[in-house]
């Protein structure tokens, strides 16, 4: 598929991801007035009501208010819809798409303490895909099978078929952080069910796949990054590798720590670039000189990077122990999207954007610098795709 009608699919799927964070991401990007446009989707005392389209939602129904509000989605497209959410159990919906003939299903990121224990089991586990050897993190992978459960036993997905009446239609699996990661292992565990299905995943955790699932899922998974976000660079490798660059650094230096830190606070919050600390005369006989090119507080894509573990899984650093250990990736094939930086832009202005399709090895660092938390930001992502899509109109439109 070509670059600028996959972008235009993201921009349009990425609603069904923002929509399943419900009411609260809904008032954070309408602070003005989200309050009277959820109000006017919003039923009070709805768990006493029976013909309840969502389950688990609150008594007024302000999530499901919230995913009409930004997917334009009638009660009757809306196959199904939980919010029940604990450890392992993410909040999902699964709706009709008439304009795109898809049967959608939407996975919610991280948005509660649970959600973040599921982040947390980082240990990796086999997946069961027939004729593949597929590792994948522990915590997702058990999210995934929850709601791959629940969409076989109650038969959720031929359901949405049905109310289609047309055989069309395809299944698109859609989600934001953690809820991309779930609906990456979600998609690969359908793909051998439905066999036209695509997912794109948005801003998917690093961590989540062995390279053979990688290859398996570069065909019909899309993940979508924006700039230096670091949570597709996260991973137990790149962790371990930033915290040896780290000491590495702090070993060299002249400076007083308390120096470095407060200097490194600076550059994160705010940006200003900070010296690299000079080396020791003391330390200059015994220690390896420090690459200025290692992207240690910035870099590019074409930075060197060094790994820490091999591609077998055994750890080679001096601070492991000789543990069995399984490399993870961000799943299927990247669009990467960076902002252009423009030299006569004010701190007003609109921020500019381009896409490219990436390659993993440049999430294979983590970069320190402000945007890192911020590209993760949904609503930031949102906008960036809105402004590609507003590239690919023809102006005579």
């Amino acid at each position: 598929m070509p670059l600028e009608e996959e972008v235009d699919k993201c921009c349009h799927y990425i609603f069904y991801a923002l929509g399943c964070y419900g009411w609260m991401y809904y008032m954070y990007d309408n602070m003005s007035c989200g309050l009277c446009n959820l109000c006017r989707h919003c039923q009070c005392c709805m768990c006493c009501r029976s013909g309840r389209v969502a389950q688990h939602d609150n008594c007024c129904n302000c999530n499901t208010s919230a995913v009409k509000q930004l997917t334009n989605l009638k009660d009757k497209d809306i196959v199904y819809m939980s919010y029940r959410n604990k450890i392992y159990e993410v909040p999902f919906f699964v709706a009709l798409d008439h304009n795109e003939k898809a049967v959608v299903v939407s996975i919610r990121g991280t948005l509660s303490l649970k959600d973040a224990l599921t982040d947390a089991t980082a240990e990796c586990e086999q997946m069961d895909i027939e004729g593949h050897e597929i590792y994948a993190h522990k915590g997702i992978l058990r999210s995934a099978k929850t709601i791959k459960t629940i969409l076989t036993d109650n038969q959720i997905i031929e359901q949405a078929f049905q109310k289609a009446e047309s055989d069309d239609y395809s299944v698109v699996v859609v989600g934001h952080s953690l809820g991309a990661g779930t609906a990456s292992l979600l998609s690969i565990m359908l793909k051998s069910r439905w066999p036209s299905l695509t997912c794109f995943a948005y801003a998917p955790p690093g961590g989540l796949i062995s390279a053979a699932g990688v290859q398996y899922s570069a065909d019909f998974i899309c993940s979508v990054v924006l700039g230096e976000d670091v949570v597709p660079r996260l991973t137990l490798e790149t962790l371990d590798d930033l915290k040896e660059r780290m000491s590495s650094v702090i070993k060299k230096s002249t400076r007083p720590k308390y120096q470095l830190m407060l200097g490194a606070c600076w550059h994160s919050f705010f940006g200003f670039p900070e010296k690299l600390p000079e080396e020791s005369e003391d330390n200059s006989g015994n220690q390896e000189s420090l690459d200025p090119q290692q992207p240690l507080i910035d870099g590019s894509p074409g930075s060197p990077v060094r790994q820490v573990y091999s591609g077998e899984g055994s750890s080679t650093s001096t601070s492991s122990q000789s543990v069995h250990k399984v490399a993870l990736y961000p799943p299927g094939h990247f669009i990467w999207i960076q902002e252009t930086r423009s030299v006569n832009r004010s701190c007003f202005g609109k921020r500019r954007y381009e896409a490219q399709f990436g390659r993993h090895e440049d999430f294979s660092y983590i970069i320190i610098n402000p945007s890192m938390v911020t590209d993760h930001i949904p609503n930031n992502l949102f906008h960036a795709l809105c402004y590609l899509k507003e590239q690919t109109v023809p102006e005579d439109v």
